[in-house]
Order: C-alpha cells, then structure tokens, then sequence
C-alpha cells in the first residue's frame, strides 16, 4: 500500500482534532460519470470563445495528467476507466504521494445526462463500478487507494430505505476485500415535506444515524458534506471527533 498525504493528514487530523491545521484537497475528476460526452466541458478557440465542439477523452485525460505533475492536490477521484488507463496501464501514480479514488456508485441523483429530468425524483441507489476492477494490478499497478461512495436522503421512506440498503451491501463488500472508502451526502434532490430551516438538520441525523451501527474498522474514513452553513456544520463536525468533516467544492457546495 502506497503511503499517500492523504493518510498522513488523515492520521493527523484524528490525532488532534481541534488542534491540527492539516488541510485536505480532492481533485473531482469523475465528471464522466454523471454527465456523459458533455462532462468535459467545450473546447474554446485561442480568443476563448467556444467552438461548438466538446472535450474528448484524450483532452481530458491530459488535464489530468498535468494536474498530477503539479503535485499539489492529495486525493484525485476517477471514474473506474479512467483510474485504469493511468494508473495501471500507464503507472502515471508510480511513486507518488498523491492518493488515488474512484467514484464507487452512481445513484440516479447524479445522472446528469442531456434532455433528461432523472434528477427531479428521489435518488435512487446505483453502482456501475466493480471494486474488484480498482484494486492493484497483478503486477504491481497501483489501484485506487481509496473509494467514494455517495448518498441521497430525501425524507421519502421507500428511496432512503433503498439506499441505507445498498450502503449495507457496499460496506459488506468493502469489508471483504479490504477495501477503504470515504462518504458523500448530498442535500436531498427532491425532498419530501422539508422546510429549508429543517433541511441541514435532518442530513445530519440521518449520516449520524445511517453510520450508528457501523464499527470503526468498516466506517468511512471521511466525511464529504455540502457546507449548510456554521451552526450545522459545527453540530456535525462537534458530534464525534474520530469523524472527519470535509465539505463539498464547487457552486453546489460551498454558497450558504
């Protein structure tokens, strides 16, 4: 297993949790997996103005390769693909200090895909990745150090039962081939009978409670949480300091 600054700051973090000034970066570069072709954005001409053409894979991946040989981030997400043709099939990670993740699932709140309306009803659990497919290669390759696995809870019983459920299956999995992850929940996609004053506070009960009956060698080995405000955040953050709080980048994370 590659020590990465992702464990280091990890450690450090737990080992002081008011004290420590450790501060985490995740690259997300597993956009392919909720928006399809159109997740790399469009392709802009020397003035910037934009071509009418769209990003392709190969322009893509070298973005991520120059973001690597910066070296500055701690953590770079990946679809399965993707993790595979740079980590094993090209060894881009060999020797780094920069740790290695994959989008674990895909629940149909993040299937963004063009002239689709998925995300307007109650996410529902999905899982395309196999973690047999991001574990190390046969001859050494480097994996995925890590694994990110996402849920929705929206207040509707039958869709967040279904997905407490899928979360059960993967940690079984996980557990069986030693296998760490990190967890992300979203503020509901469609939420049932909340108020927006009410909102952070049920996501709150419902990660403390989801995680409740889940010994710490099997528990996420972080937090990643849209940022719902301070009082929110210090009640979640203050409830367990073994658990380390991150907060979601990006426009959908970081605007309270």
């Amino acid at each position: 297993m590659t020590a990465t600054r992702l464990d280091q700051k990890l450690a450090n973090i737990k080992a002081d949790p008011s004290g420590a000034k450790d501060f985490i970066i995740c690259d997300a570069k597993d956009s392919d997996m909720g928006f399809g072709l159109a997740h790399a954005g469009p392709v802009h001409d020397a003035e910037g103005r934009p071509t009418g053409r769209l990003k392709g894979r190969i322009e893509f991946l070298e973005q991520i390769r120059e973001i690597v040989k910066q070296d500055i981030v701690d953590l770079m997400l990946l679809s399965v693909s993707n993790l595979h043709r740079l980590a094993v099939q090209e060894r881009l990670f060999e020797g780094s200090a920069m740790g290695t993740a994959i989008r674990a699932n895909d629940t149909t709140d993040v299937w963004a895909v063009r002239h689709t309306a998925y995300r307007n009803t109650p996410a529902l659990p999905f899982r395309t990745a196999e973690l047999r497919h991001a574990l190390p290669g046969r001859n050494g390759e480097r994996g995925a150090d890590i694994g990110l696995y996402a849920v929705t809870f929206n207040n509707d019983v039958e869709a967040d039962r279904q997905a407490l459920q899928a979360f059960k299956e993967f940690r079984r999995e996980c557990e069986d081939l030693g296998f760490s992850y990190f967890l992300e929940v979203f503020n509901p996609n469609a939420p049932k009978d909340l108020s927006p004053e009410a909102m952070p506070f049920f996501v709150n009960d419902c990660i403390i409670r989801c995680l409740a009956a889940v010994p710490d060698h099997v528990r996420p080995k972080f937090l990643k949480v849209v940022y719902n405000g301070p009082k929110a955040m210090e009640e979640l953050a203050g409830y367990d300091p073994g658990l380390v709080v991150g907060v979601l980048g990006g426009s959908s994370g970081t605007n309270s």
